[in-house]
């Protein structure tokens, strides 16, 4: 499952940073110190582990920020995402997860060329988890709550306008809670614009 989701969306994420390429030719203005932005990620996680013989559906998240971008090597943001709702369909059942939260990142970047900077990402997130599973005459739902770390690889891209940039990015998050009967693991693949002023 995990192989037929990042192959697509890599190469999505490689036509993006190549298009920006062609229009990065010029020299560009610098990018002002506030931030905003959107982004948006195919999210999969582990959640059909528990479920034998089942095809997960993979979610489409969303994240909206703001934050500072006192160098274009370094910025820092707080904001609110979901991961995706998480679909898995058996035979007789369905089970849906959803997980939503607030978030503070940094990312640290090294410059590649004028336009292009690639680094990492890292941040915490306190997360809400909703699970249902329906097997036809009957229902259950439960929510856990709870607050985790995330890693991941970032590449910028800056067109030569200026006042944006383009985020390209793949994060990693396990949710751990006492209430949870194992750690359920997130992997994240998506991009994003950022408007700066």
């Amino acid at each position: 499952m995990l192989t037929r989701v990042i192959k697509p969306a890599l190469a999505l994420l490689l036509g993006l940073s190549s298009a920006l390429a062609v229009a990065a030719e010029q020299e560009r203005e610098p990018l002002g110190l506030f931030m905003a932005g959107i982004a948006g990620s195919i999210d999969v996680s582990d959640y059909d582990d528990d479920f034998p013989d089942a095809d997960l559906l993979p979610g489409l998240g969303i994240q909206l920020y703001a934050g500072l971008s006192p160098a274009e090597w370094f910025s820092i943001k707080a904001g609110w995402r979901s991961y995706g709702l998480q679909t898995v369909e058996g035979s007789g059942y369905e089970a849906e997860l959803d997980v939503t939260g607030t978030f503070v990142e940094a990312d640290l970047l090294a410059p590649i060329t004028d336009q292009f900077l690639l680094g990492v990402t890292a941040g915490r997130t306190d997360w809400d988890l909703d699970e249902s599973i329906d097997i036809g005459f009957a229902g259950f739902s439960g929510d856990v709550s709870g607050a985790d770390t995330y890693y991941g690889a970032k590449l910028r891209v800056i067109p030569p306008q200026g006042g944006m940039s383009v985020d390209m990015f793949v994060t990693q998050i396990s949710l751990s809670d006492n209430e949870l009967t194992r750690d359920i693991d997130f992997l994240s693949i998506g991009a994003g614009i950022n408007l700066h002023f």
